[in-house]
């Protein structure tokens, strides 16, 4: 997570857009069940809240 910005500023630096949040997988090898479901479902919902604000900032209309 601490080298994100790092990875950022040459993007920014260039006129990239980088989207402002971002979203940390604690201990991601263990995170997912054997059909790629997140097996924290806390966890699973506050990565589809991010995934929605994205989208809708990206102009996609589906709000599910």
């Amino acid at each position: 997570m601490r080298s994100l910005l790092h990875s950022q500023m040459p993007l920014v630096a260039i006129g990239v857009f980088v989207y402002p949040e971002v979203f940390g997988l604690s201990k991601a090898d263990q995170a997912f069940d054997d059909a790629g479901k997140i097996k924290d479902a806390p966890t699973e919902q506050r990565l589809k809240k991010l995934l929605i604000k994205y989208w809708n900032h990206i102009g996609g209309n589906n709000t599910k």
